[in-house]
């Protein structure tokens, strides 16, 4: 249940990034970090054989990875949304 909530929290951030192509508040560093730890912890729960995590761990990078070069991309654009902030 908890992987399933993982991989769903990730597409309002996803869809909004291509839909809208609007990177207002994200930070391209802390993300850059986040798909780092997944995949240095990716060896070890292969190695372990921790089928769940390596679930997991390849759902956060494949993620993460995505909203790193979407956000990288539009990272000086902002939705309508975020332009009266």
């Amino acid at each position: 249940m908890g992987t399933a909530l993982v991989a769903v929290a990730y597409i309002p951030q996803i869809v909004h990034l291509i839909k809208q192509h609007c990177a207002y508040g994200i930070s391209i560093k802390a993300w850059a970090i986040w798909f780092i730890a997944a995949m240095l912890m990716l060896p070890y729960a292969i190695a372990t054989q921790a089928t769940i995590f390596v679930l997991l761990l390849l759902i956060n990078g494949v993620a993460t990875a995505f909203i790193l070069v979407f956000s990288y991309f539009h990272q000086d654009r902002f939705c309508p949304k975020h332009k009266i902030l």
